[in-house]
């Protein structure tokens, strides 16, 4: 008999992984970690920022990815779930600081063509309307 592989046990992320913050009608979550891989942060990005979806009829996020230097293809996928959600709720998610090495992410898979993207936080939040 074959000897059975445990399940993968999944960590769960707390709050603590991201600030979010208001400033004037934008909520900016900024993730702290380096690497935004596996289902816990997939998990926690939804929660976090599906949380402040429902919260507002026409919601307006920005992602702000200064600290991130990889996301997985999970993470990708959410991204997208998040901004359809957004947009048909009537609201607008930017993403702002990236990194290089995401930029790249985003630019091989077509994706830079799919969101917002500003340099910096400051550029992000600057006429941000819905």
């Amino acid at each position: 008999m074959a000897d059975r592989v445990p399940p993968v046990k999944i960590k769960p992320l707390d709050d603590s992984y991201v600030d979010v913050q208001e400033i004037g009608l934008v909520t900016v979550v900024s993730p702290r970690d380096k690497h935004l891989t596996g289902e816990g942060w997939t998990r926690l990005l939804r929660r976090v920022i599906g949380d402040q979806i429902d919260k507002s009829d026409s919601p307006l996020i920005l992602l702000d990815l200064g600290k991130v230097e990889h996301m997985s293809s999970a993470i990708l996928g959410e991204l997208i779930g998040l901004n359809r959600k957004i947009t048909l709720r009537g609201g607008k998610f930017r993403l702002a600081a990236m990194r290089p090495e995401v930029a790249e992410i985003f630019a091989i898979t077509r994706l830079h063509q799919s969101f917002e993207i500003r340099p910096s936080v400051e550029a992000a939040l600057t006429n941000f309307q819905p």
